[in-house]
């Protein structure tokens, strides 16, 4: 054999020891928790109350989420009125936060900018009682996640949709599993979210500001399904979470679901 070739061959040799002997080094040992659970707490700061007002001929009132565009440093704010007392919207807002002397960090006042009204794909304002807005975040590319619990008594379906910030159209819906859908039979066992417990919570995750990359989003209802909700008076209430992984790329996908049991709330409180 050429001495050359036997060097070569004795480095590969070599190199395939250490990379065997480095496998069987013993990895350190890292909890679920650890890598899913970062250690992350909040401090309350102060609060304020928007005056009651007419603002653009709609009521402010009902804000049921809020995200914050950190660009243009403003919030936008929803409101759960179902297009009864004026069309689905959210509020552009400048809230105004500083620190005194003590840096102690205070809502100066909330000035509301603009009111934006929801609408479906065609461009049209939803009817009264078609839909029944909840959550909203606001995504790495410049659009708004908004949910919607549903009416199911009046058959509509709950329904997480991405919206355009500046005109308030729908752009797509994110297809949400059947069992969380009104049965089209009505023979079919009930299925589906119970009235004004659908979709509530709803927030977004991403690695990056960069609008092409990938994000996730999260949603839950706020009680359980149908045919979750148990025979006999409960201990505890199976709510569902989703997670879907959203890209430029395709259809939202839908990568989990879990079922958390959340403990009875106490006699006379209401979440």
């Amino acid at each position: 054999m050429d001495i050359n070739v036997r060097k070569i061959v004795n480095l590969i040799l070599a190199l395939m020891v250490m990379i065997g002997l480095s496998a069987c080094r013993e990895m350190p040992q890292i909890q679920a928790e650890e890598r899913l659970f970062p250690q992350i707490s909040l401090e309350y700061l102060d609060k304020y109350e928007i005056p009651s007002q007419i603002f653009q001929e709609t009521p402010i009132g009902g804000l049921s989420a809020i995200t914050y565009d950190r660009k243009k440093d403003r919030f936008y704010a929803l409101s759960d009125d179902r297009s009864q007392r004026s069309p689905a919207r959210f509020y552009t807002l400048k809230i105004d936060i500083s620190s005194n002397d003590e840096q102690i960090t205070k809502i100066q006042g909330v000035t509301v900018e603009n009111v934006t009204p929801l609408q479906d794909e065609a461009g049209q304002n939803y009817s009264p009682q078609t839909i029944d807005p909840e959550g909203i975040a606001l995504s790495p590319r410049g659009t708004l996640f908004i949910s919607s619990e549903g009416i199911p008594k009046k058959e509509i379906n709950p329904f997480i949709g991405e919206f355009n910030p500046t005109t308030g159209q729908l752009q797509q819906q994110i297809r949400l599993p059947q069992k969380y859908l009104i049965p089209t039979d009505p023979e079919s066992e009930p299925r589906g979210v119970e009235e004004n417990l659908g979709f509530e919570p709803l927030t977004i995750s991403a690695t990056s500001t960069v609008k092409d990359d990938p994000f996730r989003l999260f949603t839950a209802t706020e009680g359980s399904l149908k045919q979750d909700t148990p025979t006999t008076p409960p201990t505890n209430i199976p709510v569902r979470l989703l997670h879907y992984v959203i890209s430029p790329v395709g259809s939202p996908v839908i990568v989990a679901e879990h079922l958390y049991l959340f403990d009875k709330s106490p006699k006379g409180c209401h979440f």
